[in-house]
C-alpha cells in the first residue's frame, strides 16, 4: 500500500511519461495483460489509456488489473489510469 506522499511523487513522474498500454475496442485481452505485465517489470510505473471505443469502464479495469497483478492504483483521471508495483528491476523506484 502506497502512502499519499508516495502517490504524489508517482503522479508527478507519471505526468511526463508516455502511455505504455492502450485498451481499445476489444477490452481486456490477453495481449493487454501481457503488455501490462511487461511494462510493470520494465518500468514499475504503467500508464494505461482507455480509448473511446473501449467497451469497459475504468473502474472495472482498475479493479481487474490491481487484483490480477498485485499493483497499486496511483491515479485515475479521465480515461488515463496509472499503476505502480515495486520491483527490483524496474526503471522507476519509490
Amino acid at each position: 500500500m502506497l502512502t499519499n506522499e508516495q502517490k504524489r511523487k508517482l503522479r508527478a513522474i507519471a505526468h511526463h511519461e508516455k502511455t505504455t498500454v492502450y485498451i481499445g475496442k476489444n477490452g481486456l485481452t490477453e495481449t493487454v495483460y501481457e503488455s501490462f505485465e511487461n511494462s510493470l517489470v520494465a518500468h514499475n510505473l504503467v500508464k494505461v489509456t482507455l480509448q473511446k471505443t473501449a467497451p469497459i469502464e475504468k473502474e472495472v479495469v482498475s479493479e481487474e488489473l490491481t487484483e490480477r497483478f498485485a499493483c497499486d492504483l496511483v491515479s485515475s483521471v479521465g480515461r488515463v489510469l496509472v499503476f505502480y508495483r515495486k520491483g527490483p528491476k524496474g526503471r522507476i523506484l519509490i
